[in-house]
């Protein structure tokens, strides 16, 4: 894992959804403010997402699988929805066979889970862990 990749991450999570809000309160059409709003999502994501597969180990980020699940499950197919059903309350909008606003709960507690995903990476980039092949080998005797 890439410490400055994780602190970048960070902080561009916070910028986004401080951008949200800014938008939602600027922009008074709901469509326009959401689309803008799930784009910046699913640019966070994958962006993110497409910088951490240059890893060395990559598959061993909690932050990568979280942004990866966030973006195919959550930003994307909310924003295609959103843009499918244009003229649609969002209310009456169906994501994942769930309503619109029961999706976007759901989508809110798993974007707080890859906040916190990105925070155990970057704490693990500074506590360094044995690997397995650095394991100490354990000899047992056998006891007659």
């Amino acid at each position: 894992m890439n410490r400055k990749d994780l602190v970048i991450f960070l902080v561009a999570q916070i910028a986004v959804v401080v951008a949200v809000i800014t938008i939602f309160s600027w922009v008074s059409n709901r469509q326009l403010a959401a689309s803008a709003a799930g784009t910046l999502f699913v640019l966070l994501t994958v962006g993110f997402t497409y910088r951490a597969v240059a890893w060395p180990r990559w598959s061993r980020s909690f932050a990568f699988w979280t942004a990866a699940f966030f973006a195919s499950a959550v930003a994307v197919p909310m924003l295609i929805q959103r843009i499918r059903h244009w003229d649609l309350d969002f209310s009456d909008i169906r994501i994942w066979w769930l309503p619109g606003p029961e999706f976007h709960s759901i989508s809110n507690k798993i974007f707080l889970f890859m906040t916190i995903a990105t925070l155990v990476d970057l704490v693990r980039t500074f506590v360094r862990l044995p690997q397995r092949d650095e394991m100490p080998k354990i000899h047992y005797r056998r006891i007659e």
